[in-house]
Formats: C-alpha cells, sequence, structure tokens
C-alpha cells in the first residue's frame, strides 16, 4: 500500500486534470483502433462498461465531482490510474470515449476501497459515478476479475506514477510558454480601434492568434449538479443495466 511519505508535488485539480487529459488522449487513440477495424470489415466487440452512446460531459468535470461529493485525496486518483493501465493490460481492451466512464468508476472506487479504512458504501458511489447500485455491484465484480485482482501498488511503483503526472504537467506547462514566446506581441491600438462605417470593434489576424493563447485558463471546468442517480445517469445517456448485460 502506498505510503504516506510519497508526496505528490501537485495540487488536487492539476492531478485531475492531468489524469483527464491522460483518458482523453487512450480515448482518441481508442477510437481511432476502432475505427480501423470497423473500416476493414473487422468486429468491435462492446463490453459491459460501453456506453450506449458517447457521454455527454467532459473527463475533468466527471473526476471533480468525485472530489466534490467524496473528498477523494490525491492518492486515490493516483492508484486508480495504476488499476486503469492494468484493466487495459489485462482485459486486452482499449480505451474508448463509450467505455471510459464506467472505467473510472470501477478504477476509483477499487483504489479508494482499498485506500480507505473507512469508505462509503456502493449505494453513494453508484449516486457519484451515474449508474444504479446494482449496476455498479455487477461492474465492481466484473473489474476485479478483469484485472486479476491485482490490487496491490507497491511504494516504488506509486513514486513512479507521481512522477509520471508531475512530468505531464511541466510539459504542459512548457508547451504554454513555448507557444507564447513563439506569438506575436499584443497590441490593443490595434484590436480595439472601431470601424469608422459601423463602430464595431474589429481584431485582426495577428491579435486573434495572441488571444487564443488564453483558451484553456478560460475554459469552463465548473460541471454539472445532478439530484440523484437516475438524473445524472439520464443526463449522462448510459445504457441500462438490463441492456448492457444482454
Amino acid at each position: 500500500m502506498p505510503s504516506s511519505a510519497v508526496h505528490i508535488d501537485m495540487s488536487s485539480e492539476e492531478l485531475r486534470s492531468v489524469f483527464a487529459e491522460i483518458v482523453d488522449q487512450a480515448a482518441d487513440e481508442g477510437e481511432q483502433w476502432t475505427a480501423g477495424r470497423r473500416a476493414k470489415g473487422k468486429p468491435v466487440a462492446l463490453t459491459h462498461y460501453d456506453s450506449a452512446t458517447v457521454v455527454n460531459l467532459a473527463t475533468a468535470d466527471y473526476l471533480k465531482r468525485w472530489s466534490r461529493h467524496l473528498r477523494l485525496p490525491k492518492a486515490v486518483f493516483v492508484v486508480a490510474s495504476v488499476y486503469l493501465d492494468r484493466f487495459v493490460e489485462k482485459r486486452k481492451v482499449s480505451i474508448t470515449h463509450y467505455n471510459k466512464f464506467r472505467a473510472l468508476l470501477c478504477c476509483l472506487v477499487t483504489a479508494d476501497k482499498f485506500l480507505n479504512d473507512k469508505c462509503v458504501v456502493n449505494k453513494e458511489y453508484a449516486k457519484v459515478g451515474g449508474v444504479a447500485p446494482e449496476e455498479l455491484n455487477h461492474l465492481e465484480r466484473m473489474f476485479l476479475a478483469d484485472i486479476r485482482f491485482g490490487l496491490y501498488v507497491s511504494n516504488s511503483l506509486y513514486e513512479q506514477y507521481c512522477e509520471a503526472f508531475e512530468e505531464h504537467l511541466d510539459e504542459r506547462e512548457e508547451d504554454a510558454l513555448s507557444s507564447l514566446r513563439d506569438s506575436p506581441p499584443l497590441r490593443l491600438s490595434s484590436q480595439t480601434a472601431p470601424d469608422a462605417s459601423t463602430g464595431t470593434v474589429r481584431f485582426n489576424d495577428s491579435s486573434l492568434k495572441s488571444m487564443s493563447l488564453m483558451r484553456l485558463s478560460q475554459l469552463d471546468h465548473s460541471g454539472r449538479s445532478f439530484v440523484d442517480a437516475k438524473a445524472f445517469a439520464s443526463s449522462l445517456n448510459m445504457r441500462s443495466a438490463n441492456d448492457i448485460w444482454q
């Protein structure tokens, strides 16, 4: 079990953001792989983790929901990322935008139970995760079998994943700085001058390119607030347990 002495030098928000980016990148690659198989006429089997349609929710907002309602410590997200890798390796499945939320649900529930002596009941996990309690019970059993009950995470492995998260964050910040250095200077005089004929403010191409650098900081990561598990599952367009078990 990871020791409290192993420290990850990131805020909880930064950790969730990096985890979401990694999951989304894996999902994009998984979608390309499945599209390639379909293009060749090869079948792509659905799993118990697939939703009927792509869920209209940002991965970062889904992870934020877990922090907001259950106050999960950073260690849970790190261990969940270990379990996600084991799931992909042992289940021989690609992460896609159809299965990423149920896979994350199983990883987070399993990691929290593994790390914490006092955790909530499955009914509460299901409410936060957006599925029925009965489906979570079934998914949990399937997930444990899929990862061959490989729950143990050594201190050294935990530290490796912490370092990987930190390196990903450093690379993202360096990329942002590089883009800023390469961008043209922002000239407010050319941006705010109104058009003589219409009186409206016009922006030139150079200023628009510079302003696009601010998009990351302006993204809305507030997420939605759902009344109950049924409403949350409905908004996620998740397939019902009866459908997915057939």
